[in-house]
């Protein structure tokens, strides 16, 4: 088995991933699911951050593909749940300081996940209130392959861009 701790997925290897994972079988999970390696038996808290940084990134630029939706139109879209989340908070920078150029869609999409994930106490804390357990967190997949396709649907149909964020800021204004 890889060693994820020191070897990361990319953004690569996150599209390559077909099992998906979520914390429960019911209640609302769309926000949490994430694609895991197929070898991976124990997802670790870090492990866990950075699948989710890397869907938050994977949604970004599909929405923008499926959407149609500029980089700036997504990015006022974006500032928006951030508002909603901390309105103290600073969006990441759309242009290269000094240009009217706009920053390189990987990295920009990077830095949304961080600012979403990382810098930002909302979607730990609707972890925590809705599932009640800390990690490690032993990996339990369903041998069903029926399950395993619909929360593939959820993941890759369902919970857009848009759908993910105003699940993220439900209740939040």
């Amino acid at each position: 088995m890889k060693d994820y701790a020191t070897h990361p997925p990319t953004d690569q290897d996150y599209e390559t991933y077909t099992l998906i994972w979520k914390p429960q079988t019911t209640g609302d999970q769309g926000l949490f699911l994430v694609r895991v390696p197929p070898d991976l038996t124990l997802l670790t808290e870090a492990l866990y951050e950075h699948l989710i940084s890397l869907r938050v990134q994977w949604m970004i630029r599909t929405w923008m593909d499926e959407a149609g939706e500029t980089q700036p139109e997504t990015a006022h879209r974006l500032a928006q749940a951030l508002q909603t989340l901390y309105s103290q908070q600073m969006p990441p920078l759309l242009y290269l300081p000094g240009t009217q150029e706009l920053c390189p869609l990987p990295e920009w999409a990077e830095d949304w996940s961080e600012t979403l994930v990382h810098h930002n106490e909302t979607l730990r804390t609707r972890f925590d209130l809705q599932n009640g357990w800390s990690f490690p967190i032993s990996i339990q997949l369903p041998s069903d392959s029926t399950i395993q396709q619909a929360w593939q649907a959820e993941h890759d149909e369902e919970m857009t861009l848009e759908t993910w964020l105003s699940y993220l800021t439900a209740e939040m204004g």
